[in-house]
């Protein structure tokens, strides 16, 4: 895939203007309200308690404590003082392991030549590098493991693609903090168990857009043995975390680089992987069952714990190329890998997982644990009015049902949601079921879940990875809808008190990274109020048509509230959404002019 480096004309900027509001990051802002805005407590998985992680209840740590950090003036030029120091070309090719970063994909490029000014926070000394870059990218589209590299490459235009529904750039610590999109990541991961350690390189392309300035991105990795950026090396006092206001463990790591908008770079980290403080038996060595044990443990009720657990990622808005190799040293047992990719064998207790592009950082499931504890059957579901499906259910014996019994349950959920819901979108599903209680955690095309909680799962390869949020602020809709229309309960589902105090389930800060705690329980609630109002099936109808409208792509809350009012023309609607997913107090605004289309 080339990049061109033109940033978008004034004209374009205008037309991208007009969907702002509806696809911004943020909800309208709150008044007063309750939002459960730590998500201290709760995280969900095959290890969990609720159905929204793939962990324990665990907090997450930040890094760095950015009142602690030292402020990092703004760096706008070349310091005359400093050193000109040439960067590597990204476009050479890197390699870790068995896998090779760089660009695999054939096609035009375009190059570009660019001033960096770098700043370390941790002395005086201010250097400029040119940096040369050259762009290109591997897309995959349709199946989730197969790629597509034929044909002309597509010309990404600066300022268009992922970039757009980035939050927007903000000043932190006297940085100028500007998003990123990132092309692709590349990891090697080496587990030793004699050692009890392991070890990660990870390599990340990304682009800046058309802003320039100190570049964006996250993980929850904490020490480092090495740090470059386009071969330059770089300290960790240059990529702490940094408090965007996005609440309680929601910072993200500020590269203290001031770099041209529209450049393309290349970040390595080298460092001892480690499950981050307080977590249990996500990277751990099981002496019971003599193996390792390692799942990427995803969660959207705490922030930092989709795959920027483990390495460099972006948020949810980006999609990225991720492949990584995982070699196990000197395991007693066998080991076993599962994953939502393209999985090849390189050797004993070497693999290499390829995910597609089209992933975001929610999107991957990944586990290694000892082997043979699953069995595993495939067949090709042929769903009423759906597209053949390929699926993979890998079952534990505890479970205590035949994998006939699970396909054929499987295969009806899949008729009953295409039927209520739309056509589902991808050609494969992938299913663990573990013994247990009902958690789980919902990925594209897959579920790591507990027996309880298969149906829940599966609905969220509708709504959730099918259809996704555009933002983590969007989330809440995930949990809310699937609870509605999925869930068993034991008492009915009640309507809202309009007297009761506002809640927030969607922030309007752009930088939040959490799902409430809330939206459990509740979030089913404000579908009730409106099915009161408009009626059960034409509620149903309503959401259905906003699937089929928009998945496999992005919906903002904004956007469904819109689309809710103008096809079934209820006030009560926008009066739910102002004070139960807004928490706004107070009368719900006039209807702007030209609302409905």
């Amino acid at each position: 895939m080339a990049y061109s480096s033109s940033v978008p004309s004034s004209q374009r900027l205008l037309a991208l203007a007009l969907v702002a509001a509806l696809t911004s990051a943020g909800c309208p802002s709150p008044d007063t309200a309750s939002d459960d805005s730590t998500a201290s407590g709760t995280s969900s998985g095959d290890l969990g308690t609720t159905s929204s992680g793939d962990g324990p209840p665990t907090p997450v740590p930040t890094g760095s404590d950015p009142s602690t950090e030292p402020a990092v003036p703004t760096s706008t030029g070349t310091s005359a003082d400093a050193d000109p120091t040439v960067a590597v070309d990204p476009s050479t090719t890197t390699t870790t392991g068995d896998t090779t970063t760089g660009d695999t994909t054939t096609g035009d490029t375009t190059t570009e030549t660019s001033t960096t000014t770098a700043v370390d926070p941790s002395g005086d000394t201010t250097t400029t590098s040119d940096t040369t870059s050259t762009g290109a990218e591997d897309t995959t589209t349709g199946s989730t493991t197969d790629d597509d590299t034929s044909g002309e490459p597509e010309v990404i235009v600066c300022g268009e693609g992922d970039i757009l529904d980035a939050p927007p750039s903000t000043m932190v610590d006297g940085m100028f903090a500007v998003p990123i999109d990132v092309v692709s990541v590349t990891a090697s991961a080496v587990i030793d168990w004699t050692a009890k350690a392991a070890t990660m390189k990870a390599t990340m392309k990304f682009r800046l857009g058309p802003e320039g300035g100190h570049p964006l991105f996250d993980t929850r990795q904490l020490t480092f043995t090495k740090i470059e950026l386009d071969g330059m090396p770089l300290t960790s006092g240059q990529i702490l975390h940094r408090d965007l206001g996005g609440g309680d463990k929601a910072e993200m790591r500020v590269i203290a680089l001031d770099l041209p908008a529209c450049s393309e770079h290349v970040l390595v980290l080298e460092y001892p992987l480690d499950d981050p403080p307080n977590s249990t038996n996500i990277l751990s060595y099981n002496e019971w069952e003599q193996a390792v044990l390692w799942s990427f443990g995803s969660s959207d009720v705490s922030p930092g714990y989709m795959v920027e657990r483990w390495m460099p990622a972006n948020l949810t808005y980006d999609r990225f190329k991720l492949t990584m190799t995982v070699q196990v040293l000197d395991s007693p047992s066998e080991q076993a890998v599962y994953a939502n990719g393209d999985i090849h064998e390189l050797g004993f207790h070497k693999w290499k997982i390829s995910y597609p592009a089209h992933f975001r950082s929610f999107s991957p499931m990944f586990r290694l644990q000892k082997g043979g504890k699953h069995t595993h059957s495939s067949a090709i579901l042929e769903p009423k009015g759906g597209d053949p499906v390929e699926l993979d259910v890998f079952l534990e014996a505890d479970v205590g049902k035949t994998h006939e019994e699970v396909q054929a349950e499987i295969a009806g959920y899949f008729d009953e949601f295409i039927e209520s819901t739309g056509p589902y979108h991808l050609d494969r599903f992938y299913v663990l079921i573990n013994p247990g209680d009902g958690a789980g955690m919902e990925y594209e095309g897959a579920t790591s879940t507990g027996y309880l909680s298969l149906k829940h799962q599966l609905f969220h390869g509708w709504f959730g990875r099918g259809l996704k949020p555009r933002h983590t602020n969007d989330a809440w809709l995930d949990e809310s809808w699937t609870e509605y229309v999925v869930d068993e309960v034991d008492v009915p589902v009640l309507p809202l008190d309009f007297a009761a105090p506002p809640v927030v389930l969607c922030s309007d800060n752009p930088w939040s990274r959490h799902m409430p705690l809330k939206v459990f329980g509740f979030g089913q609630r404000v579908f009730a109020t409106i099915a009161a109002a408009t009626g059960e099936a034409d509620l149903r109808l309503a959401m259905k048509l906003f699937y089929e409208l928009r998945a496999p792509g992005l919906f903002s809350t904004a956007e469904l509230e819109q689309h809710l009012y103008c096809e079934l023309q209820e006030p009560v609607i926008r009066d739910v959404f102002h004070r139960f997913v807004y928490g706004k107090d107070g009368p719900t605004p006039e209807l702007p002019p030209g609302y409905c289309p």
